[in-house]
């Protein structure tokens, strides 16, 4: 509703600004309107400024599960990263892309703790032990759909991560996580209602999975995850023309998760 009102004050503002043109032009007809008459008018230029609201992630927390163990009453929560969904929303009046940089590594206080690159499973399908080493593999999820509920809430819904041992750095829908940067652009269009709903290409974001050594033990804090978040607005051709949808890893993902585009149309 508050967005509502400030966009509604702001075109009553323009109209009034209009309407003082006019009436600004009338005055000068008793001297304008006579044989031989001269009159010199001068005009500024103004800048219209969009309106940019972009709503992030409030935190990054995740839990890291070994065990597998239920997270509540219903048995939810078996799987060994318990990720939330951490969500990315404009409210602007114009396309932004938010490019979102995340990186990976062991607490400060950490001890053995061993981010893997890649995957290695034992023979029963658990990522394999190291001695004395907490062996963890965390992947950044994209989504294959959003949507947002009536209420407002936004899903984001990743089907290609198994949670078995088949899983590895190539057949994710998503990159792991590291020392190294993993980058990821959401395209996002200016702020639209969809039968009374933010439409689902306001939205996107990312989630987290992964797999861990079943044996060891992990304390809060021993893997901090660090995500740099960039916005920059974009015209109407920029959007449509610099950047196209994702090709990673033959994954299909939601429209507004993409990359600069790989040639000019």
């Amino acid at each position: 509703m508050v967005r509502k009102m400030v966009r509604t004050a702001a075109t009553a503002l323009a109209m009034t600004s209009l309407l003082g043109m006019t009436a600004f032009a009338s005055e000068v007809e008793n001297t304008w309107n006579v044989n031989n008459a001269q009159t010199t008018m001068t005009g500024d230029s103004y800048g219209v400024e969009p309106t940019i609201e972009v709503e992030l992630p409030g935190d990054l927390a995740f839990g890291i599960n070994p065990l597998k163990l239920a997270t509540d009453e219903e048995g939810n929560g078996k799987v060994q990263i318990i990720s939330g969904q951490y969500v990315v929303k404009n409210y602007s009046n114009v396309p932004v892309a938010v490019t979102a940089s995340t990186t990976a590594a062991a607490g400060e206080n950490a001890e053995g703790v061993n981010l893997l690159a890649a995957p290695t499973f034992a023979a029963n399908g658990d990522l394999e032990s190291a001695d004395k080493k907490k062996n963890i593999w965390l992947v950044q999820l994209y989504p294959e759909t959003v949507t947002v509920s009536a209420e407002g809430e936004v899903t984001l819904a990743q089907t290609g991560f198994k949670g078995d041992r088949t899983d590895n750095e190539t057949s994710v829908a998503g990159k792991t996580l590291g020392s190294t940067a993993s980058e990821v652009c959401f395209s996002l269009d200016a702020y639209v209602e969809d039968g009374g709903k933010m439409k689902d290409t306001c939205a996107s974001g990312f989630t987290f999975a992964g797999a861990v050594d079943p044996g060891a033990t992990f304390a809060e804090g021993d893997v901090t995850v660090t995500t740099k978040f960039t916005l920059n607005t974009l015209s109407e051709n920029q959007k449509t023309s610099d950047y196209e949808g994702l090709s990673l890893n033959g994954g299909t993902y939601h429209s507004t998760v993409v990359q600069k585009a790989t040639s000019t149309p």
